[in-house]
C-alpha cells in the first residue's frame, strides 16, 4: 500500500456486513452514551509482549487505525451521543510527543440526524490522510474527509439516484490526489433491497465512481470489502457475493484502463468470501477470508500473488475466518475473529503460520476489528466486553513490537 511509514491491514470484523445488516440487529451493539469524554490512559503490559492502551470509555466502537508518522496514531470509529438515538463518526488521536493519552479529534461536521461511522482511516504522510464512512442523506452522499496537515475537510462521495444506504468500508490513500475507496450500496426498487459493491477514486478534487465488471446479475447481492493500490495501473479489491452467508469470493484488478475479475484459487465448489487484501514488497499481494463447506463448517482462506499468479496458502485447521491482513517485515500478519469476543493473530514466517499470542482469548475476551503495521510496530484495535448496562466496554489498542 505504499505508505509513508505504515503498511496497514484492512479493517476486519466484516464491517460491510455490519453495515448491510444493521437493521437486522447483527451489528455489535454500542452502549448508550455515558456523557463522559474518553479518558486518556497509559499502556498496560501483557505477558505475551502486547501492551494495551485504553482509547475510549464504553460508549464507542473502534473500527480502524493507522499511523501518519512514527509518533502519532489515529483510531477511527463511532460513539453514541448522549440524549440522541444516533451514533456519531469519531476520530481519536495519540501523539506520543505529548504523552500517552488519547484525545477526540475535531473533524469536519456531520449531520447529527444521520447514523454515520468512520469505517476506515489511512495516511500516506503527516500531511495526507483520508477518513471514509457511511451514506448521509443530509450530505447527499457517502461521508469522507481528507487531512491536509492542518485540518480535516469534508469530501462527500456521490452516489447514484435511488440509493437508500451506502458506505465505504476501506480506503487506501497514496497521495493527496490519489486515493481509492471500496464499499457497498443499497437500493430498494419496489421495496426489495438490492445490494451492490462500489469503488471510487479520489483525484485530489473529487471522488469518481469506477466502471466495474457485471457482477450482480439478476439482482444478486454483492459487495466490496477492501481495496489496496500498488501503483496507478495496479490496484486490487476484494469482497464477495451473497448476503448473510458467503457465496462466491470476488477478486478484482485494475490495470490502469479497466477492472477485471480474477479467479480465486483453492476454493473449488465451496462457498467463500474475501475480507482483506494488502500489498507487500516485491509486488506480492495477500488476500484473506473464509470458505464454507456444505455442512456449514468454515476454514480460513489465504491466497498470495507473486507478481505472476495467485496461489492458495494452507492454514492450520481450526482457523475459521480471517478478517484482516497487514504486512510486517515482508510477510503477512493476519487477524482471526473466532467468536464475538475472541480473536487471534498469526504471522506467516518460514513457510509456517505462528501464533502471535494475542491477549484476546476466552479468558480475556476482546473483540478485534483491525490490524495495522508501522515499521516493526503492530497495532490491533478493538474493545473489551461491557459490564452492567453497557453493551461495549472500553475501546483499546493492543500494541507489540516485532
Amino acid at each position: 500500500m505504499n505508505k509513508f511509514i505504515s503498511t496497514r491491514g484492512v479493517r476486519g470484523a466484516m464491517v460491510a456486513w455490519a453495515a448491510l445488516t444493521l437493521a437486522a440487529g447483527t451489528m455489535p451493539a454500542m452502549a448508550a452514551a455515558s456523557g463522559t469524554e474518553p479518558t486518556p490512559s497509559a499502556a498496560s503490559p501483557h505477558a505475551s509482549g502486547w501492551s494495551e492502551s485504553r482509547v475510549t470509555t464504553g460508549d464507542a466502537t473502534l473500527l480502524a487505525s493507522t499511523r501518519p508518522d512514527a509518533r502519532t496514531t489515529w483510531v477511527a470509529g463511532a460513539r453514541f451521543v448522549q440524549g440522541s438515538p444516533n451514533f456519531a463518526p469519531t476520530l481519536w488521536e495519540r501523539d506520543e510527543r505529548k504523552g500517552s493519552g488519547w484525545k477526540r479529534v475535531k473533524t469536519a461536521p456531520v449531520s447529527p440526524q444521520d447514523d454515520v461511522r468512520f469505517n476506515d482511516v489511512d495516511a500516506s504522510s503527516p500531511r495526507n490522510g483520508m477518513l471514509v464512512g457511511d451514506y448521509s442523506e443530509h450530505a447527499g452522499g457517502v461521508v469522507t474527509q481528507r487531512w491536509n496537515g492542518k485540518a480535516w475537510k469534508s469530501a462527500v462521495a456521490p452516489v447514484p439516484r435511488g440509493i437508500v444506504g451506502a458506505g465505504f468500508t476501506s480506503v487506501d490513500t497514496r497521495a493527496p490526489d490519489d486515493a481509492w475507496a471500496a464499499g457497498w450500496t443499497e437500493v430498494r426498487p419496489e421495496g426489495r433491497p438490492i445490494y451492490a459493491g462500489t469503488l471510487q477514486h479520489w483525484d485530489g478534487t473529487r471522488w469518481k465512481a469506477q466502471k466495474l465488471p457485471d457482477i450482480g446479475a439478476g439482482g444478486k447481492a454483492w459487495y466490496l470489502q477492501t481495496v489496496t493500490a500498488l501503483a496507478d495501473d495496479d490496484v486490487w479489491a476484494v469482497g464477495g457475493t451473497g448476503f448473510l452467508q458467503p457465496e462466491k469470493p470476488l477478486l478484482l484488478h485494475y490495470d490502469g484502463t479497466r477492472w477485471s475479475k480474477i479467479a480465486v484459487p483453492g476454493v473449488g465448489a465451496a462457498r467463500a468470501r474475501l475480507n482483506g487484501i494488502v500489498a507487500g514488497p516485491g509486488g506480492q499481494v495477500w488476500a484473506v477470508g473464509t470458505t464454507q463447506a456444505s455442512d456449514g463448517s468454515r476454514q480460513a482462506l489465504a491466497v498470495r500473488y507473486d507478481g505472476k499468479k495467485w496461489v492458495n496458502v494452507p492454514l492450520p485447521k481450526g482457523i475459521r475466518e480471517l478478517v484482516a491482513v497487514a504486512i510486517s517485515q515482508g510477510g503477512p500478519v493476519v487477524l482471526e475473529r473466532k467468536t464475538a469476543e475472541t480473536s487471534t493473530a498469526l504471522r506467516y514466517s518460514g513457510g509456517k503460520w505462528v501464533s502471535m499470542k494475542l491477549p484476546a482469548d476466552g479468558a480475556t475476551p476482546y473483540t478485534a476489528s483491525d490490524i495495522s503495521v508501522s515499521g516493526r510496530t503492530i497495532d490491533v484495535s478493538g474493545s473489551r466486553p461491557g459490564t452492567g448496562s453497557q453493551a461495549d466496554g472500553p475501546g483499546s489498542l493492543l500494541t507489540t513490537r516485532q
